[in-house]
């Protein structure tokens, strides 16, 4: 799937506009980095977005940057902390395998559905995750947006988990 049909699936307004910025900054290269993005021009957003670093000698990612709506989920810092001590393990190994994708093939994605549990607490949304670049080719962060909302239950609520990917290459 391409660039416009990402644009298209995207049903939060906050992720969209995330996307749509992030597609303006990279101008004509493959990806933009971090320094090409304007937070101004998302400040409405901010409180949806979280970055992570890739460190491939030890294959982690490392918290960056998160708002405060993603920072509130966690009830922890973020900056500094390793993705895997921020997620329990299935959301991680899901989460981890989407990051890994999207810094190494350069692609998008678009996931809906469970992000994060943990002692009965429920956090359903959607999701983009966009690759930010280290240098003029290859990915070396990531840049995600996650649009939420919380369940307190006893059990899981039945949420089915759509994952969606998008060929960035194409304008």
């Amino acid at each position: 799937m391409s660039w416009d049909q990402l644009d298209a699936a995207l049903k939060s307004a906050h992720l969209r506009a995330v996307a749509r910025h992030w597609h303006e900054a990279r101008a004509n290269a493959p990806l933009p980095s971090w320094t090409d993005l304007r937070p101004a021009r998302m400040a409405k957003d901010l409180p949806f977005l979280w970055v992570y670093g890739y460190d491939r000698t030890s294959d982690t990612f490392i918290g960056r940057l998160a708002g405060s709506r993603v920072e509130a989920v966690f009830n922890r810092g973020f900056r500094g902390t390793a993705m895997e001590d921020l997620y329990p393990e299935p959301d991680y190994v899901r989460l981890f395998h989407c990051a890994k994708r999207v810094l190494d093939h350069g692609e998008g994605y678009r996931g809906e559905g469970r992000i994060y549990a943990r002692d009965y607490h429920f956090v359903f949304g959607e999701r983009l995750i966009l690759p930010l670049a280290a240098d003029s080719k290859f990915a070396g962060s990531i840049l995600g947006c996650s649009d939420t909302s919380a369940v307190d239950a006893p059990e899981e609520p039945e949420v089915k988990n759509l994952d969606a990917w998008f060929s960035l290459t194409s304008a």
